[in-house]
C-alpha cells in the first residue's frame, strides 16, 4: 500500500481550507445571530441526541460586561476633581524666563515663582470607579467630564471534551448540514 501523493495531498489541503472558510463563515454568522437572540449574561448548554443518546457538546455564553467610564473632557474632569476632591492637586514651581529668574534668583525675588496644580492621578481613577459605581447604582457620575458606557457582550463557545467525535457523526449522518449549519435536525432545544 503506498502513501498519499502529492496531489492528493493538494486536494485534502484545498478542501480543508474550503471547510475551513466555510467554518470562519459560518461561525461568524453564527455569533451575530446569537448576539441578537441572547441577552447578556445568557449561558445555553449545546445538546445533540446521537443514536437516541443526550450529548452535551459544550456551552454558548454572552457575557455580561461591567459598566466602563472613561475621561471624554480632560479639564472639565479636572476642574470637577479640584473643586470637589481634597488634596488632589499636585503643585510645583514654574519658572519665567531662565535668564530673568536667574538674575532675579540672585537678589532672592520669590514674585517669579508660580505654583499651578495638576489633578493626581490616583483622584481620577477613584473618581472614575466612584463613576462606575454610581451607574450600577442607575445614578449619573457626579463629576464633570466622564461618561459611563456599559461594553455589549461578547458570544463564546466552548466545548466539551466529547464534543469533536459527536460533531463529527453529526456530520455523518446528515444532521448537521456543513454548509447551512442552522439547519440542523434532530438537534436537542
Amino acid at each position: 500500500m503506498t502513501g498519499p501523493t502529492p496531489s492528493s495531498i493538494a486536494v485534502d489541503l484545498v478542501a480543508l481550507k474550503v471547510l475551513g472558510t466555510v467554518v470562519r463563515e459560518g461561525t461568524i454568522d453564527r455569533k451575530i445571530h446569537a448576539d441578537e437572540v441572547m441577552a447578556k449574561g445568557d449561558n445555553i448548554a449545546a445538546r445533540a441526541t446521537i443514536d437516541g443518546q443526550d450529548i452535551k457538546l459544550g456551552r454558548v455564553g454572552k457575557s455580561d460586561p461591567k459598566p466602563v467610564a472613561r475621561i471624554i473632557d480632560h479639564a472639565a474632569f479636572d476642574r470637577w476633581l479640584a473643586e470637589h476632591v481634597p488634596d488632589c492637586v499636585d503643585q510645583h514651581p514654574e519658572f519665567g524666563p531662565a535668564e530673568e529668574v536667574a538674575a532675579v534668583l540672585n537678589e532672592h525675588a520669590p514674585h517669579l515663582l508660580s505654583f499651578p496644580g495638576s489633578v493626581a492621578d490616583w483622584a481620577r481613577s477613584a473618581e472614575l470607579r466612584n463613576a462606575e459605581a454610581a451607574a450600577k447604582r442607575g445614578e449619573t457620575p457626579a463629576a464633570d467630564g466622564v461618561e459611563v458606557t456599559i461594553p455589549d457582550g461578547v458570544v463564546s463557545v466552548r466545548e466539551t471534551p466529547e464534543a469533536r467525535a459527536a460533531v463529527l457523526t453529526l456530520i455523518r449522518q446528515g444532521v448537521i448540514n456543513v454548509e447551512t449549519p442552522l439547519a440542523i435536525t434532530g438537534g436537542a432545544a
